[in-house]
């Protein structure tokens, strides 16, 4: 074997099968009588007929190019080969990142982090990245690698930090796995993949495979378990498979009897099987023989022939639990079901074979070759996402929420009857006032249930679009956005439509946000500042916004919400660097700004010692020192909570408009909103600076309604 290139011809592992096999160390170990140990009773599988997909017509179902090409020695190739080498097939699913991979698309895969997915206590597909790990080897037919979890980055590098537990969720499934026979998927790609050739693509499906054996060993002086993967259909060539590689052996030509050598261990009686060439060692943690290897055994291994040239017997019978996509599902999708969580997950492409998550609000289209599922959405009534008492209840019977802290607040029956005006104060920051709707303004022409039907009718050119900052590459928001008006950035970059083009729905809901800014600018006796923007959302069930805030450079002080279809609880709170008085939330230095704002952590302390600074008891250096002595409290540190505590809780139903007023409200506080789990559109307007944007796109915002879309509180 050549241990740098990793190549080993058939014939030359035919020929270290036929020698004779290096004893163990007499001290550690005895060969069992048996001198195998099958580790894989009962194991079966399935041949999973790619070209026989769920999308037939997809144009990479053939696994490898014709058999008349394919000629030469089979080789196994290990992760340090020629990465330039072409492989022969292309894969039945792929994608270009992370997030079209966990998108949904592929059922059996939907970890957005991680080598694993496991749902009820069984694995359903495995990662392979460049973090596999010492020893990771893949073949035509076999993959060795660690199973991931309990490792921190060092130099680059994931090193493992402690022993992994034998009781972890994905021990547990992987392991169930072995002892059952089961089938799971294998995905390759990142940035570092360990096989040695080109991939066709960034994140690549490979097929089934069966978990053959899994251990532990020690890394690092620690206990680290690793998992050998088979194929599971012999009978085909492998896509990843080296381009000009002959066929696999025939099934019938295969040695099934052939096993890993097995030997016992003199210290705890228990047998271990041998996994690399150079040495064996005791797998069994608990004995004092664990990973142990004679000094002269060198650290850079090859895998034993027996270890890897095993193979099990197929069962054409059983088959991976779930489908290898979710095309089945979402074509069955019909009436309501069109927007609940599977309406809004990804699809593999039926042409291409990308994994493509939804972006658009009525159909699925992929970035890379075109192909579209349309599912015309159904016309949901207002009486789908809401209940009867609340599409019956008059505004002046329903019930305001009360703050969370002790602020300023006021119930208003008669200023804006037929609503009920709730407001709240923020001392020096600002207001929230919560407009409530109820039956007596939901039902008048025009008004918010029809503008939900409307909403639903027209084309408004809703997108999901990619998170500029996110954990996993290529995330998506997890609602549907288009802007009208003035540009906005909002959470991610919109694309931005002037309103000269916006339908009449989205003008009669800007009319409504103009009427609610201007009652709430003049009850806080501000000037009014007429909103020159609109953000249209659109939640599917399972979508929700975290906390956020609007507080871009480019905005006025108010920003105006118009609720439509299924409830949701609006959640406000002091944003964590305000409330804990540092730079950055989970930090530990200090703000040089500290505004002391009522409510916030250690709010008496902070604010007596501000006065003693302002006073000029105290100078700048010693005000500095003792905030870092009240913060450094280890009773305080203990007991602190992680997150600022919420300050309001708004109940917003269909039809309420909640109106954000100041222009510090933005700095110190922040939002979230949670729909209860149906249909829901948010119209938001505000004022965008016009000296801020450039002036050719000034012209975006200008817009003048009509009659029937000016609103006048009725």
């Amino acid at each position: 074997m050549d241990i740098l290139t990793g190549v080993v011809t058939r014939n030359m592992l035919q020929d270290e099968h036929r020698r004779p096999k290096r004893s163990p160390t007499s001290t550690l170990a005895r060969v069992s009588k048996s001198a195998r140990l099958d580790t894989t009773t009962s194991l079966v599988s399935v041949s999973e007929d790619l070209s026989n997909s769920e999308f037939s017509n997809y144009k990479g179902s053939s696994c490898c190019e014709d058999a008349s090409d394919l000629g030469g020695d089979i080789s196994i190739v290990s992760s340090t080969t020629d990465r330039e080498s072409d492989v022969c097939g292309i894969p039945p699913a792929w994608a270009e990142n992370r997030a079209e991979i966990s998108c949904g698309a592929l059922p059996w895969f939907r970890a957005a982090q991680g080598a694993a997915y496991q749902n009820d206590g069984r694995c359903h597909g495995f990662l392979l990245s460049g973090d596999g790990g010492e020893h990771t080897y893949i073949d035509d037919e076999v993959v060795i690698t660690r199973i991931g979890g309990d490792c921190e980055k060092k130099k680059g590098q994931l090193v493992l930090r402690k022993d992994q537990n034998p009781q972890g969720a994905r021990v547990r499934a992987l392991r169930q796995l072995v002892e059952t026979g089961g089938l799971l998927r294998l995905i390759i790609g990142g940035e570092r993949h360990p096989l040695g050739r080109k991939l066709p693509y960034k994140y690549n499906v490979m097929g089934e495979f069966r978990t053959t054996h899994i251990w532990e060993e020690k890394v690092n002086g620690h206990a680290a378990y690793k998992v050998r993967f088979e194929k599971s259909d012999l009978s085909r060539m492998s896509w990843w498979a080296k381009k000009g590689s002959p066929l696999p052996l025939p099934v019938n030509d295969r040695d099934f009897e052939r096993k890993p050598i097995s030997s016992e261990c003199t210290e705890c009686n228990q047998e271990s099987l041998q996994v690399y060439s150079e040495a064996w060692m005791c797998l069994h943690r608990g004995c004092g023989q664990f990973g142990k290897v004679e000094k002269d055994v060198p650290r850079c291994r090859t895998f034993h022939p027996d270890f890897l040239q095993c193979r099990s017997r197929s069962t054409p019978s059983l088959k991976c639990p779930l489908p290898l996509s979710s095309n089945a599902a979402a074509r069955k999708l019909a009436g309501a079901s069109t927007f609940n969580e599977d309406g809004w997950k990804g699809i593999v492409c039926e042409e291409c074979g990308r994994c493509m998550p939804r972006t658009k609000w009525a159909y699925w289209e992929c970035p890379s070759c075109g192909w579209k599922l349309e599912i015309a959405p159904p016309l949901v009534g207002i009486d789908r996402v809401c209940l009867p008492k609340e599409l019956e209840a008059r505004a002046a019977e329903r019930k305001a929420c009360p703050p969370l802290w002790d602020i300023g607040w006021s119930v208003d029956k008669v200023s804006l009857s037929p609503y009920l005006l709730v407001t709240y104060r923020l001392e020096g920051v600002g207001s929230v006032t919560h407009i409530l709707a109820g039956s007596d303004t939901n039902g008048r022409p025009g008004g918010p249930n029809e503008m939900f039907r409307q909403l639903q009718e027209g084309e408004l050119g809703l997108e999901r679009r990619k998170l500029g900052a996110s954990l996993v590459g290529g995330t998506l928001t997890a609602h549907f956005s288009v802007n009208y008006g003035m540009p906005y950035k909002f959470i991610v970059p919109v694309d931005d439509h002037g309103f000269a083009g916006a339908p009449d729905v989205a003008l009669r809901g800007l009319g409504r946000l103009v009427w609610a800014t201007e009652k709430a600018a003049v009850s806080n006796g501000d000037r009014f500042e007429q909103p020159n923007e609109l953000l249209v959302l659109g939640y599917m069930k399972g979508m929700h916004i975290g906390y956020h805030d609007d507080g871009e450079d480019t905005l006025g002080p108010t920003v105006a919400t118009l609720s439509l279809g299924a409830k949701s609880v609006m959640r406000i709170r002091m944003k964590s660097k305000y409330y804990h008085g540092l730079k950055r939330k989970g930090g530990k230095t200090l703000r040089e700004e500290d505004p002391v704002l009522p409510g916030c952590m250690d709010e008496d302390l902070r604010r007596e010692l501000k006065r003693e600074l302002e006073d000029g008891l105290i100078d700048q250096s010693q005000y500095e020192l003792r905030r870092a002595q009240i913060r450094e409290d280890p009773f305080k540190r203990k007991t602190a909570p992680k997150d600022p505590p919420r300050i309001l809780e708004l109940n917003v139903a269909h039809g309420d408009m909640v109106v954000m007023h100041g222009a510090k409200f933005q700095k110190y506080y922040e939002h979230e909103v949670i729909p209860d789990g149906n249909l829901r559109f948010a119209l938001t307007a505000r004022y965008v600076k016009p000296e801020m944007i450039e002036n050719a796109r000034h012209a975006l915002g200008q817009f003048n309604l009509t009659p029937e879309q000016v609103y006048n509180g009725q």
